[in-house]
């Protein structure tokens, strides 16, 4: 089942990759760089102020997102049901559950690290074909940012999924999380000081500067004090915080006695 469901992850990482770089990777004259190929994949270089005349960019937004969003269903199944799972066969024998716990974590950022990158490599492979793409120094760095930022988001998000439905259930979980995702992308035109708390805007590398001088002068960035180590920061603490919780919740949570879904209790 792992392998069918991580095959046709895989699967949508290669078809996702080459629809995001036909549809937003513009080449200039049969070239571009690597740095503007990653800006462009992670969407607008100017000021973003919320309005009816630019709701098209908003779902421009969640359309880059939607291959992401997928992904975070597929897994977040799995891993839910990998818990309701262990709770009948491994709990149930007083296994361990935080050495259980973290390997399945583990096993679940891999594959979203490997989903990220697959996808990325099939942008620039998908926009090789179409032009010359020029590798810069500036453009190895954001890549790497990129892929760091959208995995990390992923993975947070693929976490909180099974947390909230280790207490309320799969179907309320995705309908939170998503929800939470869809406003997120809504507050983009909230103003400067909701941008920083918003990690949605912090997947945007156009909208951030860098403490690398030679990369913060190809960002032209239009927003003051917010920049891309910073997010990598902010996304991290994040994804800490949610895995510690999610340590003590299956340290704690008797699954074998609540759990509805598998008509176990």
């Amino acid at each position: 089942m792992r392998k069918y469901q991580n095959g046709s992850i895989y699967l949508l990482a290669v078809m996702a990759g080459i629809f995001l770089s036909i549809s937003y990777v513009n080449p200039y004259e049969g070239k571009i760089f690597l740095s503007e190929l990653v800006l462009q994949l992670s969407g607008s270089r100017g000021e973003f102020v919320l309005n009816y005349k630019n709701a098209l960019e908003l779902v421009e937004v969640a359309m880059r997102l939607l291959p992401c969003v997928i992904m975070e269903v597929f897994l977040g199944i799995a891993l839910y049901w990998h818990f309701c799972t262990a709770s009948v066969y491994v709990f149930s024998r007083c296994t361990d559950r935080g050495k259980w716990y973290w390997k399945e974590i583990l096993s679940v950022g891999r594959d979203v690290f490997i989903f990220q990158g697959l996808m990325v490599t099939m942008v620039i492979i998908a926009a090789a074909f179409r032009c010359q793409v020029q590798v810069d120094m500036s453009g190895i760095y954001l890549l790497v940012c990129h892929l760091a930022l959208y995995s990390l988001w992923s993975y947070s998000i693929v976490v909180l999924i099974n947390l909230i439905a280790l207490k309320f259930g799969s179907s309320l979980s995705f309908t939170v999380v998503m929800a939470i995702q869809s406003i997120g992308i809504v507050l983009l035109g909230a103003g400067k000081m909701a941008m920083r708390i918003n990690p949605i805007a912090r997947l945007v590398l156009g909208w951030q500067k860098s403490f690398v001088p030679k990369v913060d002068s190809i960002q032209e960035s239009a927003f003051e004090n917010f920049y891309l180590e910073e997010s990598l920061l902010f996304l991290a603490v994040i994804n800490i915080v949610i895995l510690i919780t999610g340590a003590i919740i299956v340290k704690r949570h008797d699954l074998l006695i609540s759990d509805s879904e598998i008509g176990v209790g």
